[in-house]
């Protein structure tokens, strides 16, 4: 949909193999993702982007369906599984929500996580973040992908196969893909590395590492293979 809460929607459906045709007006869109059967992951949200004229994007996306999968920490004994719901209940006795970004690492189950750094003028646009962990340490956010198992009901292989989504940066019309991302505060610049890949929409490039930084309010990204 456009940015403007008064502009107009647009919507597709995918075909058999996932592929969608949006035909858009020049301007500026969000854009969001959801399917059936998802549960709790079955939205999925990337950053507006800007559209010009006669210009053509290729925006994927990576999903996953939840409910043929289990979070690893349920795996843990169960002992360890006590122990963090107790950890949550003595930090949390009146059930009040926690701001997600505040919760220590060691205390997160597996999920899919979105994160929004709204943009500043002339500064950067806006930015959205996907991942299963996190570890934030104030000026330093540090990111993690989402591992979980898919269980499989032949028990070919056994145990589940495991299964990893990758960590998910969308700026304007860039996604940017890795298995580490960190985010300096300070210098407002992402560090990926780790099977990298970066899309502007429409090339992609892969690499061992990359940087996204942000020149005059536009995304910058340099890719290192």
């Amino acid at each position: 949909m456009s940015i403007s809460d008064e502009g107009p929607k647009f919507q597709a459906t995918t075909d058999g193999t996932g592929r969608y045709t949006i035909d858009l007006p020049q301007g500026t869109y969000r854009m969001l993702l959801s399917w059936k059967g998802g549960d709790d992951c079955s939205e999925i949200h990337r950053a507006s982007f800007r559209l010009e004229a006669a210009a053509r994007l290729t925006l994927d996306f990576l999903v996953k369906q939840c409910p043929s999968s289990e979070p690893v920490w349920k795996y843990l004994p169960a002992e360890d599984v006590e122990k963090y719901v107790r950890s949550q209940k003595e930090r949390n006795p009146m059930n009040v929500p926690l701001n997600p970004m505040n919760i220590p690492l060691t205390e997160q189950a597996e999920k899919y996580q979105e994160q929004l750094i709204p943009a500043e003028q002339n500064r950067w646009p806006e930015i959205v973040l996907s991942f299963g962990k996190y570890d934030n340490r104030g000026d330093v956010i540090r990111y993690f992908p989402l591992h979980q198992l898919v269980l499989n009901p032949f028990h070919i292989p056994d145990p589940p196969i495991p299964l990893s989504l990758p960590v998910t940066v969308t700026a304007d019309r860039y996604t940017l893909r890795a298995l580490d991302v960190v985010w300096d505060k300070k210098a407002m610049v992402f560090k990926a590395k780790g099977e990298v890949s970066v899309s502007d929409g429409q090339h992609e490039s892969t690499g061992s590492s990359a940087t996204l930084s942000f020149s005059s309010g536009l995304p910058n990204v340099q890719i290192s293979r």
